[in-house]
């Protein structure tokens, strides 16, 4: 049989991070289910591929996003409860999951996320650092703040770094190449 783990070394392929975008704070049971079973079938390849972790947002309750709705307590008690079931499997299976946080999802702030390491209190559970994945409108020009805070708060947690740059269209914070954008770079 073909041991993937041997051919991907003997190639020089190491992964990293193997992304599994799934919202863990679906509020349709179904489809939450199958959500935490995909990405706890992203943790058994993760196993078998070598990578080190496997990487996700929060996500957002009802059927879209409303950050007010993923601001409430209720909101975050229910992705912990959900968290607490893919965090289970990975220290089972050995693998680490990487949580990123996102200005309109459940974990919004490098509070937030802090608090939810916390409340999971794993070895195997640590976070993506995207800059950009905290700004918006309202906020990008705090956004000096809002790295420091992190890197103060979670430097330590860190597995992964995403950087990618933002601009401001049309009163909203857009996606845009790497340097050509409003991210201050000196500070990542």
């Amino acid at each position: 049989s073909i041991h993937y783990l041997e051919l991907l070394k003997k190639a020089g392929i190491k992964i990293p991070v193997l992304g599994c975008y799934i919202n863990p704070s679906e509020t349709d049971k179904e489809q939450l289910q199958k959500n935490l079973n995909y990405f706890i079938e992203n943790l058994n390849y993760a196993k078998f591929i070598g990578a080190d972790t496997v990487g996700l947002e929060t996500g957002f309750v009802g059927k879209e996003i409303d950050v007010e709705k993923n601001n409430t307590e209720e909101a975050y008690q229910y992705l912990l409860k959900n968290m607490r079931v893919l965090c289970k499997k990975a220290e089972e299976l050995g693998v680490k999951i990487a949580i990123e946080g996102v200005h309109c999802f459940v974990i919004n702030t490098p509070k937030k996320l802090k608090r939810l390491l916390n409340d999971l209190n794993s070895e195997n559970v640590g976070v993506i650092f995207d800059p950009v994945n905290y700004l918006n409108y309202d906020n990008y020009k705090n956004q000096n703040d809002i790295f420091n805070e992190f890197i103060e708060l979670l430097a330590d947690k860190t597995m992964v770094i995403h950087l990618k740059d933002f601009k401001i269209q049309d009163n909203k914070a857009k996606y845009e190449y790497p340097c050509k954008g409003l991210l201050n770079k000196s500070l990542v």
